[in-house]
């Protein structure tokens, strides 16, 4: 399995009819005047391409880190509907606690591989 897209942001749509994307607000840097600080909510785009003969069902890891400190990793359980060769998945938070000014880091991982990294820069606002 390949990560092929792997996006930060505000929200994310997926159009059940048409499998269409949209991505709103994506999150390239963060700042706050204060730490710790909460980002409200945050979305991940994460797209997938079946390989040979991987299994119609598969898992990754989802590891989130501020300065190379794990907050979270987390098993994400995916279906390629129809033998399909592409999944599109999100993964939906509520309440993402920064503790110190860095950056935040989102890795999609499988059998101990990183498959693909998202990271974004929190900043001290003056």
């Amino acid at each position: 399995m390949r990560c092929t897209e792997l996006i930060c942001a505000q929200s994310v749509v997926i159009d059940k009819t048409t499998n269409q994307v949209s991505i709103f607000n994506i999150y390239e840097n963060a700042f706050s005047t204060l730490f710790p600080f909460q980002i409200p909510i945050l979305a991940l785009f994460i797209q997938l391409e079946r390989e040979g003969h991987d299994p119609l069902t598969n898992t990754f890891n989802l590891i989130i880190k501020l300065n190379n400190n794990q907050l979270l990793n987390q098993p994400v359980t995916i279906s390629f509907i129809d033998g399909d060769v592409r999944n599109n998945t999100t993964v939906n938070m509520q309440g993402l606690v920064i503790g110190e000014p860095g950056a935040v880091s989102f890795d999609v991982e499988q059998n101990n591989e990183i498959k693909k990294t998202y990271y974004f820069k929190i900043g001290l606002k003056q």
